[in-house]
């Protein structure tokens, strides 16, 4: 049998009565495929392929006036998973987002997304986190990934869950009662100083994942009736995804990743004090300081942690200096 050369799509309508052009799905699934190649790369492939060769430097100084980009120009696989390496989403999604998100899981035509969006979304289904995985089998659908601008410009993916109405009363006497902004990083840092005079501090903080908190998935469930899942969620294209690690967006997520912290870092290392990201790591004199954070290096590595420490060199004794009052915080939406 001879070598086929050519594509063959199935395509999907999953929105009828949406207008789309069936050239634009098949180029866009065919630029995937190619990893989004860029415009001069896919012509110069062309014109060496197909152009006679004493043609083809024609053709291509014609391209290079013409100056193309492609649509996906600037959004491009690659581009995405840099720019999500490095970046961190707000773990606190404001009650109007919420709401409107709430409102674009119930509209379907507002779930539709563009090329450059479908892309984002993918990069962060593929991540080297270790936070997501792929569910080969149907399971409920929990939530589906959207897309929301951020405040620096730039769109993020947030995926909305709503677990029913928070009991306030249940929540009274348990491990989640408590304070969220507990414990206080200044009173932390001058108890400390005033016990020992000779102490420096440095300001650092707990490398997170793009959307989650570095800690087990806990399980759920919707009723009381039936038996408790892990999260999930499906992207505009069908796929569904599990997390493996605790999501942003799993409500009162902060508050539990802070209950974690308290036992597992704030409550055996005396020294040093985590909330949320912002950590605050002290000395009781500078020379101390490099053993203080091979310390944390040892505890973080059981849990798969990892942290940003300045060098002792440049830790502080004045605690006024150190920004405490200014955590560490996530790239936030541009809603408010």
């Amino acid at each position: 049998m001879a070598a086929r050369d050519y594509y063959e799509f199935v395509v999907v309508d999953r929105t009828p009565g949406r207008v789309f052009d069936l050239l634009d799905v098949v180029a866009d699934a065919l630029s995937k495929l190619k990893g989004d190649p860029s415009f001069g790369s896919v012509l110069q492939e062309a014109v060496a392929k197909y152009v006679p060769a004493e043609e083809q430097r024609q053709y291509l100084e014609l391209a290079a006036e013409m100056n193309c980009r492609q649509d996906t120009a600037g959004l491009s696989g690659q581009q995405c998973t840099h720019s999500l390496m490095s970046r961190v989403r707000s773990w606190d999604m404001p009650n109007t987002l919420r709401a409107q998100l709430a409102a674009s899981l119930q509209d379907p035509s507002r779930r539709m997304i563009s090329p450059a969006e479908s892309r984002l979304i993918e990069q962060v289904t593929i991540t080297p986190h270790g936070v997501i995985e792929r569910v080969g089998e149907y399971e409920p659908v929990r939530t589906w990934s959207l897309v929301v601008r951020g405040a620096d410009g730039r769109d993020d993916v947030y995926f909305p869950y709503d677990l029913g109405p928070l009991n306030e009363q249940a929540l009274q006497g348990s491990v989640l009662d408590f304070d969220s902004h507990q414990p206080s990083l200044p009173s932390f840092a001058a108890a400390f100083q005033q016990a020992h005079p000779q102490a420096v501090f440095a300001k650092g903080s707990i490398h997170v994942p793009y959307c989650a908190w570095p800690m087990p998935a806990l399980t759920t469930k919707r009723r009381d009736d039936q038996p408790p899942s892990q999260l999930n969620f499906r992207t505009p294209e069908g796929r569904l995804y599990r997390w493996k690690a605790l999501p942003f967006d799993m409500p009162l997520a902060s508050r539990v990743w802070q209950v974690y912290v308290n036992h597992e870092l704030n409550s055996r290392q005396s020294f040093a004090c985590l909330q949320q990201t912002t950590l605050l790591v002290c000395a009781e004199t500078r020379e101390d300081a490099a053993d203080r954070i091979e310390a944390l290096a040892v505890m973080g590595a059981k849990h798969g942690w990892s942290f940003s420490i300045p060098a002792p060199a440049s830790w502080l004794s004045d605690i006024s200096r150190l920004g405490l009052d200014m955590p560490w915080e996530g790239v936030r939406p541009g809603v408010t």
